[in-house]
């Protein structure tokens, strides 16, 4: 597909046309997380769907009918070298978008902070990302080898987007906890499993399979990724 589509061989970040979206690799309600790269794949997939023209998405019937973030709530944000950055801001921003704070950037979904220097490692691009700062000032924008930590190919600007499709510690209101509660009755769930979850929630802690709790997050129930698709659509 990508030789008839006239695809580049190495293209910038999030300029593909095809794109593959997965969908998760457990079962519902199993005690466990899908992969980093799956939901990073699926909220990149959701940018190319609003942002891109003519994007060619390839996915299967169970990736199509599972849930998605709904189009008002789906943000990015732009960086540029020689932008003037509240690094707090910053990094409250990465945790807005669901990466996690790490010693060292591995895999992705990840952030770290060292002294004026930000790693991250972002839906769409093959490599982490390191920003370098004097202050609020953003000096550089780089690739970076994961095993080595050694700076790469030079970027200039970074899109970044949701890493997640939700967020706990920004999506914690008391709405979102009744709807929760009402779930964890329905399942049965006993007084102490229902209070442990309860309380991570509230805490902003997450555990595996916490992203079935996706669709208790939203006021409105979830759509497809058919409501992402843009017109005049061929599926």
């Amino acid at each position: 597909l990508s030789f008839f589509l006239g695809e580049e061989a190495d293209p910038p970040p999030l300029a593909r046309r095809l794109h593959l979206f997965p969908g998760w690799d457990i079962l519902p309600f199993e005690t466990l997380s899908p992969h980093p790269d799956q939901t990073a794949a699926r909220m990149e997939g959701l940018y190319r769907l609003t942002q891109q023209p003519a994007p060619v998405l390839v996915t299967n019937p169970a990736a199509i009918m599972q849930r998605v973030v709904p189009r008002e709530s789906f943000s990015s944000t732009h960086f540029m070298e020689g932008q003037e950055v509240d690094r707090e801001i910053l990094l409250q921003r990465l945790t807005d978008l669901g990466f996690v704070r790490a010693p060292l950037v591995e895999e992705r979904g990840d952030f770290s902070v060292r002294g004026g220097i930000v790693d991250l490692f972002p839906p769409g691009y093959e490599r982490p990302i390191r920003m370098e700062f004097t202050d609020d000032n953003i000096d550089s924008i780089r690739e970076f080898d994961p095993r080595t930590q050694r700076s790469r190919s030079h970027h200039g600007e970074l899109l970044l987007l949701p890493v997640k499709e939700f967020a706990p510690q920004s999506q914690k209101g008391r709405s979102t906890l009744l709807r929760i509660e009402e779930r964890a009755d329905e399942l049965g769930f006993t007084r102490k499993d229902k209070r442990d979850l309860l309380e991570s929630v509230r805490e902003g802690v997450r555990f595996a399979g916490m992203e079935f709790l996706v669709p208790y997050f939203h006021e409105y129930p979830l759509p497809s990724l058919l409501a992402h698709l843009p017109p005049n659509s061929i599926i």
